[in-house]
């Protein structure tokens, strides 16, 4: 008789559980960055010349050692979304911190809007801004059915593949997903999305991402602001502005 009424006691609770969390308005997730492998790994050392592997072991220093002292917050509504660094006081003149920084882009700030299928990323290359809108449907994720909890909500990884364009051509780095379905809103770290349920853990080909800090807001919505400093180009005009402005910059070398 007192295991039947503790398992009604549960069900109850757990009724009262799942509208308050359907009722979330708005929320802040503070996130953390790690490396969880070497940029360079032994195979990419053996490619160069041997005066230019110490540059390489220092760059993959730098980036282990710094990586987590990076933060970021991604605030959101219904709607809309907002993931960027939180700014902490930077080691003036430290060299491995830079490096860490660039390869993490670190100063990007991504903005989404779940109804208008858009993702904006606000960002500086080649000494100018740009805000570049994406399509947020784009992305096509595969749902897997492995299930692991994150700060106490269980979480279902998701995957799929981002596409990176640079001089050497072009290349697939996987990306994978761990969202919670019991907060049913379709945001993440860095513009991602679009998963039933706000996405707790991402790796992204060597970075992964992980949520330190959740607070959701039940009683009221957060206006989101719109990145705007820079110039608005879509994927395919900023892919063909790159392009121009790389081969300019090594026409001066």
């Amino acid at each position: 008789m007192k295991n039947k009424l503790n398992g009604m006691l549960i069900f109850f609770l757990l009724l009262n559980f799942i509208p308050l969390i359907a009722q979330v308005l708005s929320g802040q997730i503070i996130y953390k960055q790690n490396i969880v492998e070497n940029v360079f790994d032994s195979i990419s050392k053996q490619k160069i010349d041997v005066k230019f592997k110490g540059e390489l072991d220092f760059i993959n220093e730098s980036i282990r050692k710094n990586s987590n002292l990076f933060e970021f917050e991604l605030k959101f509504n219904r709607q809309e979304s907002l993931y960027k660094l939180i700014e902490n006081m930077q080691i003036d003149g430290d060299r491995g911190y830079k490096i860490a920084a660039n390869f993490a882009r670190i100063y990007d700030v991504n903005y989404t809007n779940i109804q208008k299928g858009e993702r904006l990323v606000q960002m500086e290359s080649f000494g100018e801004k740009f805000v570049i809108k994406y399509n947020l449907n784009k992305t096509k994720w595969v749902l897997h059915n492995k299930s692991k909890f994150i700060k106490n909500y269980e979480c279902f990884m998701a995957t799929t593949t981002k596409v990176v364009k640079n001089s050497k051509g072009v290349f697939e780095k996987p990306v994978v997903a761990w969202y919670a379905p019991a907060v049913s809103l379709n945001f993440g770290p860095k513009g991602y999305g679009n998963l039933p349920g706000l996405i707790l853990e991402l790796q992204e080909d060597k970075l992964i991402y992980y949520a330190t800090k959740i607070n959701l807001n039940v009683n009221q919505s957060i206006l989101i602001t719109k990145p705007n400093k820079g110039r608005f180009l879509n994927e395919e005009e900023f892919e063909a502005e790159r392009k121009k402005l790389l081969n300019s910059y090594w026409k001066g070398k």
